[in-house]
């Protein structure tokens, strides 16, 4: 019985690191969908935020915003300093008003 205990322990261990990785990849996720409802398409049609229209598969521009958000953050920039990369790269359109 002791083995199984041991083998179940070390399993739960081993498993850390992957759970610690989804929780972050999770917090990420919903940091960058606050960003994006911040920012809008770039697209010059659909008029929606970079979320929403991530969300609602609406073009092929909003997905390229995200992933810059994305790179951003997993920069450790904050979200004034991307809004600001954000107008740096597309202009004063960028950001919702």
């Amino acid at each position: 019985m002791k083995l199984v205990h041991k083998i179940l322990v070390l399993g739960v261990i081993a498993l850390i690191p992957v759970i610690s990785s989804c929780s972050s990849n999770n917090a990420s996720a919903a940091a960058a969908a606050k960003i994006g409802e911040r920012i809008n398409c770039i697209c010059g049609t659909c008029g929606l935020t970079v979320t929403t229209c991530v969300t609602n598969g609406g073009c092929d521009v909003a997905p390229k915003q995200m992933t810059f958000i994305k790179k951003e953050l997993s920069k450790g920039l904050t979200e004034e300093q991307i809004r600001h990369d954000m107008v740096g790269t597309y202009g004063q359109r960028a950001l919702v008003e």
